[in-house]
């Protein structure tokens, strides 16, 4: 589908639950009360029919933790069988014992979110002692024949541990990608590092090499990193510094059934699941969805709203 700036909508981001088993404090409110009415196997098949009649192709799964739902595998073929590509976010803690069966329901690839390599920072940034469960799931899902890019947000807290997050992407031969950090949850305009200042971090210590190379669907800038001892590619996604609205693809579903035509506007959005039942008019929902998306998103730490990401789908 194309949006009335003329590009094309054919990527979802489609969180399926509000639920996390880690507490990152740039993703949270302080207070928070789950859905325990995430969308049913029933529901994902029928709106899943739709989206892939109108002409999307590529599915992201994203939560809240994906993984926390003891059907993600019935999720995954289901999509799978509709679109040509499937893909999921996840923090990883739960991966290792999955890794395989998502493969073989037709699971692509997966984002590992990774703020640090350091055990005692990771608890400071998540709340929960699990670094080595994400490491587990990592070698899981690389072992399966998952592709595996890593996700780490810049941060303040993390600034120290870009080397070490380096060192593991080139030694495991994993991409990571730096994300400026989001005005969402609890975060201050203190925590918030460009990707110039990260950038300038990095060449203290290796050389990087613009290159013209995309790894996924997504927005990223990437770079080829050389050390003494090791090669791999890093990229950025400088949401906040250096916007790429102009060429967005994607628009997000909730777990609740809601379609969102900009992360950075979660009040704009079209309700689904009340005519579930109905495609035609669920078609002409999702059609207003796209055409409300906005040509840009205005985002900065004095004027936006403070969601929780859980709640609109990472």
């Amino acid at each position: 589908m194309k949006d009335r700036y003329g590009r094309d909508i054919v990527y979802l981001r489609w969180s399926i639950t509000e639920r996390c088993n880690l507490q990152c404090y740039y993703c949270t409110l302080q207070k928070e009360d789950y859905s325990n009415n995430p969308m049913s196997l029933d529901v994902i098949e029928k709106l899943s029919n739709i989206f892939k009649r109108l002409g999307f192709k590529y599915v992201r799964i994203t939560g809240g933790e994906p993984t926390l739902r003891k059907d993600l595998v019935e999720v995954v073929e289901i999509m799978s069988e509709r679109f040509l590509q499937v893909s999921l976010t996840t923090n990883g803690t739960l991966l290792a014992d999955i890794s395989s069966d998502l493969k073989k329901a037709g699971l692509s690839g997966v984002n590992v979110s990774l703020d640090s390599v350091n055990s005692e920072r990771f608890l400071k940034i998540t709340g929960r002692n699990k670094l080595n469960d994400v490491i587990d799931g990592i070698y899981a899902a690389r072992k399966a024949g998952l592709s595996v890019k890593l996700n780490t947000v810049l941060l303040k807290e993390n600034i120290e541990d870009i080397s070490d997050l380096i060192d593991f992407s080139l030694k495991e031969k994993i991409p990571v990608r730096f994300i400026e950090l989001m005005p969402f949850g609890n975060v201050k305009k203190e925590d918030f590092v460009s990707q110039e200042d990260a950038i300038r971090r990095i060449s203290e210590r290796y050389k990087l090499e613009s290159i013209d190379e995309k790894l996924g669907l997504g927005p990223s800038s990437y770079y080829r990193v050389v050390s003494k001892s090791a090669e791999g590619i890093i990229g950025f996604i400088p949401a906040i510094t250096h916007k790429f609205c102009d060429s967005c693809n994607k628009i997000r579903i909730s777990s609740s059934g809601e379609l969102l035509p900009c992360l950075a506007h979660p009040d704009v959005k079209v309700e689904l699941l009340d005519v579930i039942d109905n495609e035609v008019e669920l078609k002409e929902r999702i059609k207003k969805a796209v055409e409300l998306k906005p040509f840009a998103h205005k985002f900065n730490y004095e004027t936006s709203s403070r969601f929780s990401m859980k709640r609109i789908g990472g």
